[in-house]
């Protein structure tokens, strides 16, 4: 690539980059990358995230179809560590264009997704007994896995462990990432299935890569004892069927957004949101007044403005509007309507005193001033948008994306925001929910997993799991830690917000007693529509649950129902024996 370029070529990249999405997303990894490295240090004047930037950036322009995706800036920082910037350049251009398959780093991550359904069959064939147990304690390895593979072990291991698999990387291209990741994995079986709990299986594989210094053993298991190993044309030809697999499934979801997308703008055209005089009805009337066509009401969302009112999302799918309902005393009084939406409401949230923002199907967050009940501004995103929290200092705006993406948006104020919000993928699957504790910690549930990041800097803190084969639904932050709901599913858990243990798992169709024993990771739940949990909300000792059954209950959490203190000390003992024995 660079011998057929002309003279100059890199300076004429830098020439033609311009301010743009890409570049807002490179500034906040830029401060991410080998954060203890000193040629990336500012502080102590490290100048490596300057030519990293400007690698970056041409890159962008020289692939403008990819232009930037997460991992990208990993691969250019060990570049930078013995290569002058325009030589990094022409060597993430070999990785990107020449070493790793189509679709790789594009923005669907399709490729890497291939990757991860190729790495599960190899551990299958390859570790059959750690095969079967992962898949019977419920934990999937690609959520481990793949930011091994997007980032070639940069900043996953040991920076004298990691400079050895990139000696063998670039010898002998991606074959050796499956070798070093089976090796791991193999020199450390007989810890692994000696564990049973999903969670700190997790915890151990993710911490797995960082205690790795005697890379002879894993070599000797890598290139040993996995003799004979599958040869690089049988893995790209494996990789190539999976593609197949991954981009027919990625077309479908491709098709339907549009479809939904197309319909939603369709309408919108049609019927402008416009701001409708409040009227004061009676309860019995809400029916016939929120719905024109008379079709039941479905309460999607709401959220507390002040003490004394309460805004209510309802609708369908294809047309919302926000109620408010307001407390005088015993009684309630409803306001209907105020606000007229083409598409569903999928979340509300009250992110500064006067104001509310809501998600919606159309892939649109909307802001909307809480005193004058106005719309003050609006930004497209990639995706759905299923959850929004904010910051306490009202800077950022968190919104999860059905894509698996959390969007980052700077909504300190009525002025519009970005129209290109910050993106950071959490997993393939989507993020259904959210909380941001007092520590600045974001909680994201994706799938059935739990994702911990820093809500400063997006570093990964920590992986979870949930409950064994369900998709996380509600999260919420109460005194006794976050609370879990799943979809279609009357289980509740229960988190320490600091340990990140779970304290509490139970089914409320079983019991009132929130003190009781966990059940079974085996039991299957079968449950009807009435029983499912919609809406979780804690407030002091108690614990209110919405079912789908149009029910509210209300638990009281007895301190002295499960001893948290005695229980929190055992997992957290637990946690770092598992963490001695990598020594």
């Amino acid at each position: 690539n660079q011998s057929a370029q002309p003279k100059g070529y890199y300076q004429s990249l830098l020439g033609r980059v311009t301010n743009g999405v890409d570049e807002k997303q490179i500034m906040l990894d830029l401060d991410r990358t080998l954060p203890y490295n000193k040629y990336f240090r500012k502080d102590i004047g490290g100048f490596g995230s300057t030519y990293m930037k400007n690698i970056l950036l041409a890159f962008s322009v020289h692939n403008p179809n990819l232009g930037y995706c997460q991992g990208l800036n990993m691969l250019v920082a060990v570049g930078l560590l013995f290569l002058d910037e325009e030589t990094a350049f022409w060597l993430l251009v070999m990785i990107v264009e020449k070493m790793t398959p189509r679709d790789y780093y594009t923005p669907g991550l399709l490729g890497a997704q291939a990757d991860q359904v190729l790495m599960r069959e190899l551990v299958a064939d390859k570790l059959p007994n750690l095969s079967n147990h992962l898949q019977a304690c419920n934990v999937d390895i690609s959520l481990i896995t793949f930011n091994w593979f997007l980032a070639a072990f940069v900043d996953a291991s040991p920076t004298q462990s990691m400079l050895r698999i990139w000696d063998c990387f670039l010898y002998e291209g991606r074959k050796v990432l499956y070798r070093c990741a089976l090796g791991i994995l193999k020199l450390y079986e007989r810890n692994i299935l000696q564990m049973l709990d999903t969670n700190a299986i997790m915890g151990y594989l993710k911490k797995l890569p960082k205690h790795i210094f005697d890379m002879d053993a894993v070599f000797n298991e890598a290139f040993v004892t996995f003799e004979p190993f599958p040869s690089r044309k049988e893995l790209l030809k494996r990789h190539e069927n999976h593609m197949q697999n991954v981009k027919a499934r990625y077309d479908e979801e491709e098709k339907a957004r549009a479809a939904i997308h197309a319909e939603l703008q369709k309408k919108e055209s049609l019927s402008k949101r416009r701001l409708i005089k409040t009227r004061t009805l009676s309860s019995n009337l809400l029916s016939e007044t929120v719905t024109a066509h008379r079709k039941p009401v479905i309460w999607e969302c709401g959220c507390a403005i002040t003490d004394d009112e309460v805004w209510l999302g309802c609708g369908e799918r294809q047309g919302a509007k926000v109620c408010v309902i307001k407390c005088e005393g015993e009684k309630l009084n409803l306001d209907v309507p105020h606000l007229d939406f083409p598409s569903r409401l999928c979340c509300m949230k009250t992110v500064r005193k006067d104001m509310v923002v809501l998600g919606t199907l159309d892939f649109t967050i909307h802001a909307v001033n809480s005193t004058t009940k106005e719309e003050v501004w609006s930004v497209k995103v990639k995706d759905s948008v299923l959850d929004v929290v904010a910051s306490e200092d009202d800077v950022n705006l968190f919104a999860g994306l059905a894509d698996g993406t959390v969007a980052i948006i700077q909504a300190n104020s009525y002025d519009p925001p970005p129209s290109s919000p910050l993106l950071i993928r959490i997993g393939m699957e989507s993020v259904n929910c959210m909380v941001l504790t007092p520590d600045y910690e974001l909680w994201c549930g994706s799938g059935s997993s739990i994702s911990i990041i820093s809500g400063k800097t997006m570093e990964p803190l920590k992986s979870l799991s949930g409950a064994e084969r369900k998709s996380l639904y509600k999260m919420a932050i109460g005194t006794h830690g976050v609370w879990m709901s799943y979809r279609s599913s009357p289980l509740i858990t229960l988190y320490h917000m600091t340990h990140h243990v779970r304290l509490l798992e139970i089914d409320y169709t079983d019991s009132l007693n929130l003190g009781t024993s966990g059940l079974p990771h085996d039991y299957q739940y079968q449950v009807n529509l009435d029983q499912r949990i919609t809406y979780i909300l804690p407030y002091g000792n108690f614990l209110w649950v919405g079912t789908g059954g149009g029910c509210i209950c209300v638990f009281t959490v007895h301190p002295n129902g499960v001893n948290v203190a005695s229980k929190l000390s055992k997992l957290v003992e637990k946690e770092r024996e598992q963490d001695a024995s990598f020594f």
